[in-house]
């Protein structure tokens, strides 16, 4: 089989600019696989000095925190115990003529 000279020209040309192309896509695939690489380097760099960071604050809290033998317990019910009702129901009147935003001190009973 015979083909023209001037389609195995074209031919050719065709082949040598795929080629090029592929060259341009190959080295352009080896930068980006470069910048992915560089981005995955810099991500574990953040994470760990992320981690390290929590470690640090980590560490300052408990340096900080009082021992848990310091830590009196509080009986709630009991700081209301010498409450005089005359107040109570005063504050609960006033709450309630101005509209307080406090809710429940105006409708508490």
């Amino acid at each position: 089989m015979f083909i023209k000279r001037s389609e195995y020209e074209s031919l050719r040309e065709r082949a040598l600019k795929a080629e090029m192309r592929v060259e341009v896509l190959d080295g352009d695939k080896a930068i980006l696989v470069e910048r992915v690489y560089a981005r995955t380097l810099r991500i574990k760099e953040l994470e760990a000095a992320l981690l390290a960071a929590h470690d640090a604050a980590y560490k300052v809290r408990q340096t900080e925190r009082p021992p848990s033998s310091n830590i009196i317990p509080v009986n709630l019910a009991s700081l209301f115990d010498d409450e005089d009702p005359d107040l109570v129901e005063q504050d609960r009147r006033q709450a309630a003529l101005e509209g307080s935003t406090d809710t429940l001190l105006a409708t508490m009973e």
